[in-house]
């Protein structure tokens, strides 16, 4: 059986927009965080056009003797608030 890869237009963009939105609203005045691995360039481009901010880098050790390289994004607090209010105008 072969896997078969389904691309949604803009779905990628309504989730974690939804997901901001969420938390505006359910943890106000709070910052928004997630985690990719290093390698994922779709991702990483992504996050960064969708106002995520680079604010940390690590290794994951995931299984002994395996190391992958961890991107943290952060969306600041007033930014989710302001990114969720402009998104909900849309």
């Amino acid at each position: 059986m072969c896997a078969r890869t389904v691309w949604a237009p803009g779905l990628g963009r309504r989730l974690p927009r939804a997901g901001l939105a969420w938390a505006s609203g359910t943890r106000p005045g709070r910052d928004v965080g997630l985690e990719v691995l290093r390698g994922i360039d779709r991702a990483i481009v992504f996050y960064e056009r969708e106002g995520g901010l680079r604010t940390a880098e690590r290794p994951l050790r995931p299984a002994p003797g395996l190391v992958v390289g961890e991107i943290e994004y952060t969306w600041p607090a007033a930014l989710v608030g302001r990114l969720a209010k402009e998104w909900s105008q849309v």
